[in-house]
């Protein structure tokens, strides 16, 4: 069997695919963006994860077999801050806020759009 993780913007789904059987069962499980201000979106790590598990438990329990393999992806530019024990020290600031606008615009006019593209390739 063959586990798949996908920790979205909306929620983590993870999908089992037992490749002896062609069967493919889907788990998912939402959780919260927080908006403390208008432009803000912010998610908690722990959130994410309590979501896997869940999602993950719920899947096994379905089924009988051993995984072979496990592959994780997760949202773009969420960056988790973590302590010298790797301790989540805050909500993430997920890829959605727009909290840098001003500055982000500021750049575009002193750099020009097309340098910023040559530097981030996005």
């Amino acid at each position: 069997m063959l586990i798949g993780i996908d920790i979205g913007t909306g929620g983590c789904k993870v999908t089992l695919i037992d490749y002896r059987k062609s069967m493919v069962k889907t788990a998912f499980e939402e959780y919260v963006t927080h908006r403390p201000r208008p432009t803000w979106c912010e998610q908690d790590p722990e959130e994410w994860y309590s979501a896997m598990k869940a999602a993950v438990r719920r899947l096994l329990a379905e089924v009988n077999g051993k995984v072979d393999a496990l592959s994780i992806d997760g949202q773009t530019h969420a960056a988790v801050l973590v302590d010298e024990n790797g301790v989540h020290l805050r909500r993430s600031i997920i890829w959605t806020d727009q909290r840098s606008i001003k500055q982000a615009e500021k750049i575009r006019e002193i750099i020009g759009h097309q340098r910023i593209i040559e530097i981030t390739y996005n």
